[in-house]
């Protein structure tokens, strides 16, 4: 499958959400891999086989209001994101619409995330926990400046390069903070 005209061609799904289908896809002229988030609201939106379209199967106009502002949101998130150079911030470098969705485009984080590695090794020691959680709360802090809530810190949502650097992701839920206490 081409997006963008064969800029990125995508090589596998790696997960879906609610709201979202992560693949990873390689972009042609840069020869790089990256990861691609494309707004897919799995209560109320299709795809036929064989087609790239995604279509909302409802006729009410409450539902269709619904999913368009949740598509906003979704182009919000890769926006919010594009803002932050951070060393444990995934970086968004594209966002576009086609086939009746939007998508964004991220770094591609090869190592896993946090969730698959406590799976795998259970406890970690004292020494590798702070190696990885003390860069994420700098990534919080930098986030928190902006005055930006995460609201979705958990391990899922930590990813690691293939140095085991943690990068935090997933921002779909954050919510710009309010000095009178609202969100």
């Amino acid at each position: 499958t081409l997006l963008q005209a064969g800029k990125y061609q995508i090589i596998e799904k790696l997960g879906q959400g609610g709201f979202g289908i992560a693949y990873r896809a390689h972009h042609q002229s840069l020869k790089r891999d990256v990861c691609i988030k494309e707004f897919f609201y799995s209560d109320l939106c299709e795809r036929a086989q064989n087609s790239l379209d995604v279509t909302i199967i409802t006729k009410s106009v409450e539902k269709l209001s619904i999913v368009n502002s949740f598509k906003k949101k979704f182009t919000k998130e890769a926006q919010r994101l594009a803002k932050f150079q951070h060393p444990n911030i995934v970086q968004v470098t594209d966002t576009f619409e086609e086939n009746n969705t939007a998508y964004f485009v991220m770094e591609y984080l090869q190592g896993g995330n946090l969730e698959d590695l406590l799976s795998r090794e259970g406890t970690l020691s004292e020494h590798k926990t702070k190696e990885l959680i003390l860069p994420i709360i700098d990534a919080l802090d930098a986030v928190h400046k902006t005055d930006l809530l995460h609201l979705d810190i958990k391990p899922a949502n930590i990813m690691l390069r293939n140095t085991q650097t943690p990068v935090l992701i997933d921002f779909g839920i954050s919510k710009y903070m309010e000095i009178a206490g609202g969100a």
